[in-house]
């Protein structure tokens, strides 16, 4: 008799001849208990029929649990592919899904974009919105990248906040920009929280296929490049990635390498840009500002070589060498001006901040109360109670301390009731153009009378005229900086570390035709 196994195809056919065998004798007996025991119609069918039915049964019950696994498995493979907090696809489904995309585009010869974007200044919104917010904002910014891509597995969370998504049907290059500013737009559209309207600025940086190239790992770089020029560029923009980028990676990597040899050989260099009050036109200080004198590039800016110092870890003795050299040029001035310098976040991280300055200004004999240290909020972002005492301990031993960049973060009126600040310094960006931006000069207004009520001194930099100078002074504000009262210059070239009195001379006449002095004489 032939073997129903094979005849009906009951037993899966990957199991082993000793298994199908005793699969085969369970069905057998199972048939036998039956037709003694059951019903008379069953009892008269034939044995072979009867295993046959049973086998069918059993068959239909393992069929419907293949049918779950199988179901359980692509939820599985779907949880697996899709981010937890936004459903939206993870990395690892974009770059697969952007693989076969440049496989098909190749073929047929479709243009498509690959747009990195992120929400601006994130961590400080997290901070300040809480975990729970924050993560509703994401989710929130991933549905409305949604509504724009339908297919979604061309929208994807790669991580953080960083979100990417694939833009087909590109058509003409006006048509494409208006695409992407729309996007921006909707992106930025206010978020509610709590019944309260969250306002917030995105940056993205995009390539297009195939201008920019043919592989997944080359185009993702670029979209990079693109989105960090956003950012470097102000943020609140997206941007496309252009060849020199790829110039400047190569650069910034360069620049990197040769770093810690120039700061042995003394090619780093500070230059002192004056301060002063405008009530009385007298001096006050100097901030000093560092710059790369390379052999070969030339005088690099520090909006160049502080970010690459920061990733390669090289901030540390770039910042030590800093204060100790504007410690040592002070020291040596004949009035006794205060000199400014800046801090990174990174110091009150790593080191033990105190006992450093403390070390510098002994050694190089400057009293500690011609000492000013700035500080930019980012680093209140990130702080704790660490930051918190070593500020008051600095403060304490009458080093002054100043909150650069204000008004740029998300939450500067906090800190200024939290933290040991004596003196904020108005950004650049508010009082460029003061003339011409009423809402500037209401805002500059507004922080004058903020410091002015709190006891905090209140300095503007990025003076570049006349005009300026002279609203500043109406609205109150105390001290100045900036390219019109002096440029940042190499004061240890000059003898006795002083200014020289063609630029003495320059300041006194600005300063007098504004009426702003009652002695014309001012201090070096």
């Amino acid at each position: 008799m032939q073997d129903p196994s094979t005849k009906y195809k009951l037993i899966d056919s990957d199991l082993g001849a000793p298994r199908k065998f005793f699969v085969l004798l369970g069905l057998l007996v199972l048939a036998l208990v039956l037709s003694h025991h059951t019903s008379p119609f069953i009892r008269q069918l034939p044995i072979l029929t009867l295993t046959l039915l049973v086998g069918y049964y059993f068959l239909f019950l393992n069929s419907k649990q293949k049918r779950r696994r199988e179901t359980l498995r692509s939820m599985i493979e779907e949880l697996k592919s899709r981010d937890n907090l936004t459903g939206l696809s993870n990395r690892q489904l974009f770059l697969s899904s952007v693989y076969q995309r440049l496989k098909s585009a190749e073929h047929q010869n479709t243009p498509f974009a690959l747009l990195l974007i992120d929400i601006d200044r994130f961590k400080e919104l997290d901070t300040i919105l809480g975990t729970e917010n924050g993560d509703l904002l994401l989710q929130e910014f991933a549905q409305r990248l949604s509504h724009f891509q339908q297919n979604k597995a061309m929208v994807a969370r790669l991580s953080g906040n960083e979100f990417a998504i694939i833009i087909d049907q590109l058509g003409t290059s006006a048509t494409f920009e208006q695409r992407i500013q729309i996007l921006h737009s909707y992106l930025k559209q206010p978020y509610r929280f709590n019944g309260r309207p969250i306002d917030i600025t995105v940056s993205g940086g995009y390539i297009q296929f195939p201008h920019h190239g043919y592989r997944v790992s080359v185009l993702l770089q670029q979209a990079k490049l693109a989105l960090l020029r956003a950012k470097q560029e102000g943020r609140n923009q997206i941007c496309c990635f252009e060849q020199r980028q790829d110039v400047r990676a190569h650069m910034d990597h360069e620049l990197s390498q040769e770093m810690g040899k120039s700061i042995a050989l003394g090619e780093f260099k500070l230059h002192f840009q004056p301060q002063f009050s405008i009530m009385s036109g007298k001096q006050t200080g100097f901030e000093a500002l560092m710059r790369w004198d390379h052999p070969v590039r030339g005088w690099i800016s520090p909006g160049t070589f502080i970010q690459i110092a920061e990733r390669n870890g090289l901030i540390l003795p770039l910042s030590e060498f800093a204060l100790r050299e504007a410690c040592t040029t002070a020291a040596q001035w004949t009035q006794p001006l205060r000199v400014a310098v800046n801090l990174s976040p990174i110091q009150f991280k790593k080191i033990d901040l105190v006992p450093m300055v403390e070390s510098i200004l002994k050694e190089t004999g400057l009293p500690a109360h011609r000492l000013e240290l700035e500080v930019t909020e980012s680093l209140f972002i990130q702080s704790n109670q660490r930051t918190i005492e070593t500020l008051k301990q600095l403060r304490t031993m009458g080093i002054t301390i100043a909150l650069d960049d204000f008004g740029t973060g998300y939450s500067s009126l906090s800190y200024l009731s939290s933290f040991p600040i004596d003196k904020i310094k108005i950004d650049r960006s508010f009082v460029r153009d003061l003339a011409n931006s009423h809402g500037n000069m209401a805002i500059i207004s507004a922080m004058i009378g903020i410091g002015r009520s709190l006891d905090i001194e209140v300095l503007a930099e990025g003076i570049e005229d006349k005009e300026t100078l002279e609203m500043l002074r109406v609205a109150g504000c105390q001290e100045a900086q900036g390219y019109y009262l002096g440029r940042p210059r190499d004061l240890a070239a000059e003898p006795g570390f002083e200014m020289s009195q063609p630029a003495l001379d320059d300041i006194a006449e600005k300063a007098k035709a504004l009426k702003l002095i009652k002695n014309p004489s001012m201090c070096a």
